[in-house]
């Protein structure tokens, strides 16, 4: 299926927020770091999803925000480049 192997699904994949936790050799990015993601939610069979308080991501589908950018509009980021490509 286009959208979800089962419903009901959540579709949110976009990430934002402060790094809470790191994993074992993981270097890129610090405890209290503010980044997008697409989180683990990209991955098919994943229970990970953008609406959750906390969320798993895999540091190379993330990236660090510029403090001149909102989270709004660090958001859209990723809908952007979906749309530069044709994905939607």
């Amino acid at each position: 299926m286009l959208i979800a192997d089962k419903l009901p699904a959540i579709l949110s994949k976009d990430v934002v927020g402060f790094v809470t936790q790191v994993g074992d050799g993981v270097t890129a990015f610090e405890i209290g770091d503010r980044v997008m993601s697409l989180g683990s939610g990209a991955v098919a069979d994943s229970s990970q999803s953008g609406l959750q308080e906390y969320a798993l991501a895999d540091v190379v589908n993330c990236a660090r925000i510029p403090e001149k950018i909102s989270d709004e509009e660090a958001v859209r980021f990723f809908e952007f480049k979906a749309s530069q490509i044709g994905i939607y």
